[in-house]
């Protein structure tokens, strides 16, 4: 995997934007001109307080009819690849199957153990029941009981994929919520949260004024947004 790419601790990064919340994210990067890094609203946390942040490591999978134990290695092996990024989020490229779980409970636990701070799944995600304790933020299209043993397989790691009409690349930043997920481009990935932070600032500064009883358009003039 490449290195590092940013000057701002990983672990101070992934703090700061997770104060933060997807809209305010989303306003900044339509001030830049990215219209279209929000990922398709299907795509929702299995329970509405999880919340991840941190950069993307993607994996692509396809549609199939067999299976092989070749399948189970290669997907540990890419899986693996994961471990040289700092709290990666996982985003998975099912590439519009429909028919088996692309994530679970057991990759939940691996992910966690080994420093994932959560994934998001163009596709299914089965053992719910079982995820949810563990406190693993997972994101996903639906649920589905069925294996991907025999209907889906991995077909590539830590390479472009595309989760609606977003490109997402590897250290891409991640930041999902209840609202849904945006991606940052590895490169504004700074530039976006020192930009984002004052708009929260600012949100909150509007919500004490509209909660104490100020006239809304009063205070729209006062900070041009609402």
């Amino acid at each position: 995997m490449d290195a590092y790419p940013w000057e701002i601790s990983p672990e101070e990064l992934a703090g700061r934007y997770l104060r933060l919340h997807t809209p305010a994210v989303c306003d900044v990067l339509d001030g830049l001109g990215l219209f279209h890094q929000a990922l398709p609203p299907e795509i929702q946390p299995l329970s509405r307080e999880m919340k991840l942040a941190g950069p993307a490591f993607t994996a692509k999978g396809a549609a199939t009819t067999y299976f092989t134990e070749d399948d189970v290695q290669f997907a540990f092996q890419g899986w693996s690849k994961a471990l040289g990024m700092p709290g990666p989020i996982g985003v998975v490229e099912a590439s519009g199957d429909r028919t088996a779980a692309h994530w679970g409970e057991l990759l939940s636990n691996a992910s966690k153990a080994l420093g994932g701070k959560g994934v998001v799944v163009d596709g299914g995600v089965r053992d719910v029941d079982r995820i949810l304790p563990i406190g693993f933020p997972v994101f996903a299209k639906f649920n589905i009981p069925t294996d991907i043993r025999g209907r889906w397989r991995y077909v590539d790691f830590a390479v472009p994929v595309r989760v609606g009409n977003v490109i997402v690349s590897p250290w891409d930043y991640i930041l999902g919520d209840i609202n849904g997920v945006v991606v940052i481009p590895k490169e504004l990935v700074e530039e976006v949260l020192v930009t984002a932070e004052p708009i929260l600032e600012r949100e909150n500064l509007i919500r004490a004024e509209l909660t104490a009883g100020a006239n809304p358009m009063e205070v729209y003039a006062k900070y041009g947004s609402f």
